[in-house]
């Protein structure tokens, strides 16, 4: 059996006033499996496009206008966080987890959300289009209000779900 040992690393200092440039230094600067603490942060007007920002933990982070399109997101935790006219087209969300999250005019655009939790969401607008949802586990969501498209749910479990 395989053991990976996780370390949460917090960042001194505003993080609500991060630019690109520090999003930047920081994918460079830690290894595998070390968590990046952004909780509770509020973050606006970002273009955070291509960026490696794996296991960053945004629990209970507003962020608003934010372009993650292209970004590995892999593992990241945004659990009770508000995501408002956020991309993520493109971004790999694999096995990321969505819990009580609120999800408004955000775009889902080819993004790989394979073996990611969603649970609980409230989305509103929002673009699902060639969104991958294999292996995931997505319960008590409602779909209805968004654009859901030519996505693929192969092998993905599902419960108490809403679609269009």
């Amino acid at each position: 059996m395989k053991f990976h040992l996780i370390r949460f690393v917090e960042i001194v200092g505003d993080k609500n006033q991060f630019k690109r440039a520090d999003f930047e230094r920081l994918s460079t600067m830690f290894i595998q499996d070390e968590k990046v603490d952004f909780q509770n942060v509020k973050l606006k007007k970002l273009d955070l496009n291509g960026l490696n920002l794996s296991n960053f933990n945004f629990k209970g982070a507003e962020l608003k206008n934010i372009n993650f399109s292209g970004c590995n997101l892999e593992a990241c935790v945004f659990e009770k966080a508000n995501l408002i006219d956020c991309d993520f087209s493109e971004a790999n969300l694999k096995n990321s987890n969505f819990l009580n999250v609120t999800g408004i005019r955000s775009d889902f655009t080819n993004a790989q959300m394979i073996y990611a939790h969603l649970r609980w969401m409230e989305f509103e607008n929002c673009i699902f289009d060639k969104t991958n949802f294999s292996h995931s586990l997505l319960t008590s969501t409602d779909f209805t209000n968004n654009i859901m498209s030519d996505n693929l749910f192969e092998c993905t479990e599902m419960s108490g779900l809403t679609f269009p």
